[in-house]
């Protein structure tokens, strides 16, 4: 970013103002920046602590990558390099991504459009289903499982890429991607380093509702115990 910005809401302003954008549009861009980076952000990371609770196998699996890639200080914070070697953990965050997308995106054509043996006019409203396409057995092994390995390179490759995209795409996908997979990694970390999680819910038992995410409708009762040792299990 240029070194005269400091903050997001310098740039909303020179846009504000260059543009003569509305209140009521600069307030939008302002509420829409707000809700994308927060909501979202702590959905998926209340979503993976709760998955990692029910899943002490892949909790322990993650716990242990992070003691070989930053040793037993729980204090330290990863840098760029590090979070880019955390592999178990990025199989971790994309399978509950996965799981917990937005129920649906929608699109108005721009142009009529063949597909296969319909024809779309222009002007349609497209409703595109993230939870049909992510859990499509015809893409994924385990598709209403919690499984990492779904994101194992070899796997990876098995499937079209389009079968996945919890961030969107084209010129309305998440502009911040990046930022919001190097702080669910930094959060996860940090928790998984200091805290064993367990929860007496079982992942059949999950009631959905419908939101900006996925939630889940008992919450998320996640019981915490402090690591003793920083080998322990």
């Amino acid at each position: 970013m240029d070194e005269k910005y400091s903050y997001y809401s310098d740039v909303l302003i020179e846009k504000a103002l260059k543009d003569k954008l509305s209140l009521k549009a600069t307030g939008r861009l302002t509420g829409d920046f707000l809700i994308a980076g927060y909501d979202t952000s702590s959905a998926t990371i209340s979503h993976a602590l709760l998955l990692l609770a029910m899943h002490p196998e892949q909790q322990e699996a993650a716990y242990q990558e992070q003691l070989h890639i930053l040793g037993d200080d729980p204090e330290i914070v990863p840098t760029w390099e590090q979070l880019s070697k955390m592999e178990h953990l990025t199989r971790i965050l994309k399978e509950v991504m996965r799981l917990n997308s937005p129920p649906n995106i929608f699109r108005k054509l721009t142009k009529d459009i063949d597909l296969g043996e319909y024809k779309l006019p222009e002007g349609t409203t497209a409703i595109i289903s993230f939870i049909t396409l992510h859990r499509n057995p015809n893409f994924w092994s385990h598709p209403n499982e919690f499984y990492p390995d779904h994101f194992l390179p070899e796997e990876c490759a098995k499937r079209p890429k389009d079968c996945y995209f919890p961030f969107s795409w084209g010129p309305r996908a998440c502009p911040g991607s990046v930022y919001a997979m190097v702080l669910n990694k930094i959060l996860i970390s940090t928790v998984i380093r200091r805290y064993k999680l367990e929860t007496d819910l079982k992942f059949d038992e999950i009631e959905f509702k419908y939101s900006l995410l996925l939630e889940v409708s008992q919450g998320y009762p996640i019981k915490i115990k402090q690591r003793t040792s920083s080998n322990s299990s």
